[in-house]
């Protein structure tokens, strides 16, 4: 049999003939790119004989054909997946090599397609989620950490990219490529420690990042850092001031957290479904979800109708500062229905009282100006396209008093 032709430029979106032809012989038509990672593309595609979607993941980024690392892992992530049958981990429907004309081959697997959005791109969106959401949204993926936990494969990589959220609400946890197993299997290498961590900084644990053995626990420390973003907005935990970013969450929460995180895994939640027993409590009883410390909250939606204004010349009004809530335990603003803002987004410290963290120096609320003469706008002005048509102060010196 010919070897597929792989010239054509995958970036310019055109599928090369070579797969087109591959997959058509194997029941699948191919109908674009879902998008692209460190090993390759991912293809979305029909099977025709059940006439439903799939995604096909190719290892064929060029640095990915040619090192055996990469290679390895991708082979071993559709092993790992085989081995697991869970609602929330995306099941393998086969898989293959694509041969080539350089005397050798391209390894593909043929996955569960899932209609979703990643969590990171959802926090950039929203910044942080109502602790009911998050709650939900993490039982999920500490389900699915349970059910590979107990085939003894190790995630390792457990962050917001590698979760996949549904309209619905459903959640996946995807990407094992750099999953490992406990004890020895076949195609699969046991774990040890070996210098080395794979994983992503800001989530691995201690030991992840010293390059020592790790085990279930260190997935259970990833997914406690998750928790957090989702509940603060940011993903730096500092144990010695975890009161002090949480004050907005409930207490259970808080103490849930502290342990997920412990720098020492004999100190964690000794399972991931210890863990998630403790989020379904949080999430039966309603009372727990009330207990959220009082801490001050501002609303930095620039038209809420209680921010502090400034007045001009015939009762004009311009934003000064945000809506500043002081022993606030609420998610909404009262006046305009926005959500609240609570601690520094970027570091965690709370506000106190500047536009700038007195910590980080993130800033903690903005102040809307022309983008053509940076004067302060005018209250009809703001959500305006200044760049392009200015505002009223552009004629004048810039200065509305």
């Amino acid at each position: 049999m010919a070897a597929p032709s792989l010239s054509s430029d995958i970036s310019t979106g055109e599928i090369p003939a070579g797969y087109v032809s591959h997959f058509e012989k194997r029941g699948f038509v191919l109908e674009g790119r879902l998008g692209s990672g460190a090993s390759g593309n991912v293809f979305r595609a029909t099977q025709r004989s059940l006439g439903r979607t799939v995604a096909i993941k190719i290892c064929d980024h060029p640095h990915g054909r040619q090192n055996t690392g990469i290679r390895k892992r991708f082979e071993r992530e559709a092993q790992i997946l085989a081995k697991l049958t869970h609602p929330s981990i995306p099941y393998v429907i086969t898989n293959g090599q694509l041969p080539t004309t350089q005397d050798a081959s391209i390894p593909y697997t043929v996955l569960q397609f899932i209609d979703g959005s990643n969590l990171e791109s959802l926090l950039k969106t929203q910044h942080r989620l109502k602790p009911r959401s998050a709650v939900q949204y993490m039982a999920q993926v500490l389900s699915a950490l349970d059910c590979a936990h107990k085939q003894q494969i190790v995630h390792r990589d457990v962050k917001p990219s590698n979760i996949l959220v549904l309209p619905s609400g459903h959640c996946y946890l995807i990407d094992f490529s750099i999953g490992v197993a406990l004890e020895p299997s076949p195609g699969l290498t046991r774990i040890t420690g070996d210098g080395r961590s794979p994983a992503t900084a800001d989530y691995a644990s201690p030991e992840q990042i010293a390059g020592k053995k790790v085990d279930s626990r260190t997935d259970v420390y990833s997914a406690g850092v998750v928790l957090f973003e989702m509940l603060t907005g940011h993903f730096r935990v500092k144990p010695d001031l975890l009161d002090e970013q949480l004050r907005q969450v409930p207490a259970v929460l808080r103490t849930a957290i502290r342990r997920a995180c412990h720098p020492k895994p004999g100190e964690r939640f000794q399972s991931a479904d210890e863990f998630r027993q403790t989020l379904l409590r949080f999430e039966a009883n309603p009372v727990e979800q009330a207990q959220a410390r009082p801490t001050t909250a501002l609303c930095v939606n620039h038209l809420c109708p209680d921010a502090q204004w400034l007045y001009g010349e015939r009762g004009t009004q311009y934003y000064k500062g945000p809506r500043i809530i002081e022993e606030s335990v609420a998610s909404y603003c009262s006046k305009c229905g926005k959500d609240l803002e609570y601690p520094c987004q970027k570091c965690g410290h709370p506000f106190e009282g500047d536009q700038f963290c007195a910590v980080c120096g993130n800033e903690m609320y903005s102040i809307p100006a022309c983008g053509r003469c940076g004067a302060l706008l005018a209250r009809s002005e703001i959500g305006t396209d200044t760049e392009k048509n200015g505002c009223s102060q552009c004629d004048d010196e810039g200065i509305p008093f």
